[in-house]
């Protein structure tokens, strides 16, 4: 197998204003399909993957950078992806162009020196072109139209609860295609989680920080994909790290 493409990426960004920056960028893809889930039923290889992207925006800065926002539309398109082929599992098929384009939204303010707010939100439109295995204008499997989250993070600056945070927050996405035919949906969900942390300096200089997190914190039962498998459940996990 012997696969030449070309890929490469331009764009441009003008401070318009000092809290304003439009931009835009156009960007090609290629991508070899050389990975044993990338093989169709029959033993042949896919050929490469290639994209087109246009994405088109702006970034904003309001009360001295405590809040930041940045909004795009874009549109990709792709030709001969790799879909799993879900009568053979294990192996793949040519999905033929495949498009998705939309809008998306993100948000980062400094409420307060110790409250944060992160958010953003994605209208995520897709679309099979043209295919041989795919039916024409369905879209695509487990990718919601709507989609979105928002965290809160509260960090102690004072006293001796100083450098202890909390964090929580949600994320919902709605009803999308269960398979690759749009033989059926699967049901949006919103799942909540939480976290906790607390660092601090070692007399060497070293930074540690200990951190908890909780998933699905109120072990909600959802689904992912259309593969009837569900999502995590609820769960914590522990991490510890250490910066020279």
């Amino acid at each position: 197998q012997d696969d030449v493409g070309l890929s490469g990426r331009v764009g441009l960004m003008y401070d318009l204003t000092p809290w304003m920056s439009p931009y835009v960028n156009i960007s090609r893809s290629f991508n070899p399909n050389t990975a044993g889930s990338s093989l169709t039923y029959d033993g042949h290889p896919l050929d490469p993957t290639t994209g087109l992207q246009y994405e088109a925006g702006s970034k904003f800065s309001f009360f001295d950078k405590r809040l930041l926002l940045t909004m795009a539309a874009y549109q990709i398109t792709k030709d001969n992806v790799a879909v799993n082929d879900t009568d053979h599992p294990g192996f793949s098929l040519n999905g033929g162009q495949l498009r998705s384009q939309g809008i998306e939204f993100d948000v980062l303010g400094q409420i307060t020196p110790e409250l944060q707010a992160v958010g953003c939100y994605a209208y995520t439109d897709t679309e099979v072109i043209e295919s041989n295995t795919l039916p024409v204008g369905a879209p695509f499997a487990d990718i919601p139209l709507h989609s979105g989250s928002l965290w809160l993070k509260y960090t102690f600056q004072t006293g001796w609860l100083k450098n202890l945070g909390l964090g929580a927050g949600a994320f919902a996405c709605g009803e999308r295609s269960g398979n690759n035919n749009h033989t059926y949906n699967v049901s949006g969900y919103a799942r909540m989680d939480s976290a906790i942390w607390y660092s601090f300096a070692l007399p060497s200089g070293q930074q540690i920080k200990l951190q908890v997190n909780v998933f699905n914190l109120l072990d909600k039962t959802y689904y992912e994909s259309g593969v009837a498998q569900p999502g995590t459940p609820l769960s914590v996990m522990g991490r510890a790290s250490i910066t020279f």
